[in-house]
């Protein structure tokens, strides 16, 4: 055996990826399996882990310029998916702009649904994840969202009101 290994170094590494490919689905639900029934175990040693080798997972994270651009090809993707099931524009004022779209709760309890779910691409995660939702939320722009959380009305929807001072020359 350490003749062949020497002789054709990769073989096994090759072999465990067609076997892994082949078996895919099979070994993520045994992995799942294992970490349910292991959680606490496997946490314990992911913090110790962690603790041990901080300074070094924290250089290659600020390093790793593949996986910065990896993750933020990947969260822009999803929020694309997310902003094209919701519709692709704001309900209220037709803004289409993906940088100003975002995802509004109707029934106003964006904080508590944050603490459930999390925020930003976690949330658009557990959106997709669920079929995206249509009860309790809906695609507004930023504008509209501040202003319907903070005022309870979007200035879209109501009369211009008139200027309270004189307009400047």
């Amino acid at each position: 055996m350490k003749k062949f290994k020497e002789a054709h170094p990769d073989y096994f590494k090759h072999k465990n990826a067609e076997h892994y490919a082949a078996n895919r689905e099979e070994q993520k639900a045994r992995r799942k399996k294992y970490y349910a029934e292991n959680s606490e175990q496997e946490k314990l040693y992911q913090r110790e882990y962690y603790g041990e080798n901080k300074e070094t997972i924290l250089a290659k994270q600020k390093t790793n310029t593949n996986r910065k651009e990896y993750f933020k090809k990947y969260y822009r993707d999803l929020k694309q998916r997310v902003i094209t099931a919701y519709g692709g524009a704001c309900e209220c004022c037709g803004e289409f702009y993906f940088e100003f779209l975002t995802i509004d709760h109707i029934n106003g309890q964006g904080r508590v649904d944050r603490k459930a779910k999390g925020s930003g691409s976690g949330f658009y995660a557990w959106l997709e994840k669920n079929g995206f939702p249509k009860e309790g939320y809906r695609l507004l722009c930023i504008n509209c969202n501040f202003a319907i959380g903070k005022y309870g009305h979007c200035p879209h929807k109501i009369k211009p009101l008139p200027p309270t001072s004189p307009p400047l020359p």
